[in-house]
């Protein structure tokens, strides 16, 4: 604010310089109002039709001052509005939280129509030397007050219908979804290489990654069929990954009762996650998906600011649209 003061007292000099250029000093050497001198007026008068007298003003000198003086004034209130703003945005930064400039807010679908189209992004720069605990974490419109705060959630979602919640944190790198309505799963969960599956269950805004082990891959490695049953062979082959196979279609396939079981028991979100919770990239790659669980919007379509605090209160980010 030292800077603001300065500029203040600036702008101040320029214009008392501005009103003494021209026609002499404006105020005396004791500090008091004194008249500049000027030409006799008669004097003036008479010369004013002669194309060649002395005392003819200067327009074109004047225009030119006029003009360097306008300019300056015009820059010294940028240069003010610069440091207001610079201000304003200090103000809305503090207190800072230690993990500002670590984790980072996102617009992203902030203007969704509805609680559940309606959410932001969070990530952790990927230079993190360590993993943030950010349960407990709140965002906060500075516009309207609302707020809400950051739950609990799963990361190894093994029985998306029994969750297992704990402390949500974030790996360097990580990113999660703030979303303002409810779970279609009733948690909050990290993606794993099995929740491909979920799409086919439950709709998800924003959709999950559809990636999850091939199906045949899966056969060869826990199916335990003869190599001579080309149906199971050719039927698998050509089931699409995070598909799992209607029991009422699986009942009509003229397939054998090995093959049938373990479509049943391995292609499916419940069976992909018994063959593959303890694998060390299970849960590796992916998004968090938290949800607030609000029944209405909470972030404005225009004008708002988002912030985003820690848990003792302090600004880890703040978001302007």
């Amino acid at each position: 604010m030292k800077d603001l003061g300065f500029f203040v007292c600036f702008f101040g000099a320029i214009l008392l310089i501005a009103l003494s250029t021209k026609g002499g000093s404006y105020f005396g050497s004791d500090g008091a109002h004194t008249a500049t001198a000027t030409p006799d007026r008669e004097f003036q008068y008479e010369n004013a039709n002669e194309p060649n007298s002395d005392v003819t003003p200067d327009t074109d000198e004047l225009r030119e001052d006029t003009a360097v003086t306008a300019e300056k004034v015009t820059e010294l209130y940028e240069s003010l509005n610069a440091l207001k703003e610079e201000a304003r945005v200090q103000k809305l930064h503090e207190p800072k939280s230690p993990f500002q400039g670590l984790v980072t807010l996102n617009q992203a679908s902030a203007r969704g129509t509805t609680p559940k189209d309606e959410y932001l992004t969070l990530e952790l720069d990927s230079d993190a030397k360590n993993p943030v605990l950010i349960s407990g974490w709140y965002l906060e419109s500075f516009v309207t007050k609302r707020r809400v705060t950051i739950p609990q959630g799963d990361r190894t979602l093994i029985r998306w219908k029994l969750p297992n919640q704990t402390a949500i944190t974030l790996l360097p790198g990580e990113d999660a979804y703030l979303i303002t309505g409810s779970s279609p799963i009733a948690t909050s969960f990290h993606e794993n290489i099995c929740t491909g599956y979920l799409t086919h269950e439950r709709a998800f805004s924003p959709s999950l990654s559809e990636s999850c082990p091939r199906p045949i891959d899966e056969m060869r490695r826990f199916g335990n069929i003869s190599l001579t049953d080309d149906k199971c062979y050719d039927y698998v082959d050509n089931i699409p990954e995070c598909s799992a196979v209607k029991q009422s279609v699986l009942k009509e396939a003229s397939l054998s009762r090995a093959c049938k079981t373990f479509i049943e028991e391995t292609l499916s979100y419940e069976g992909c996650t018994r063959a593959h919770s303890s694998d060390l990239d299970y849960n590796t790659d992916g998004s968090w998906y938290i949800f607030f669980r609000k029944v209405t919007e909470q972030w404005r379509d225009e004008r708002e600011i988002i912030r985003l605090m820690d848990a003792e209160g302090r600004i880890v980010d703040v978001l302007e649209y």
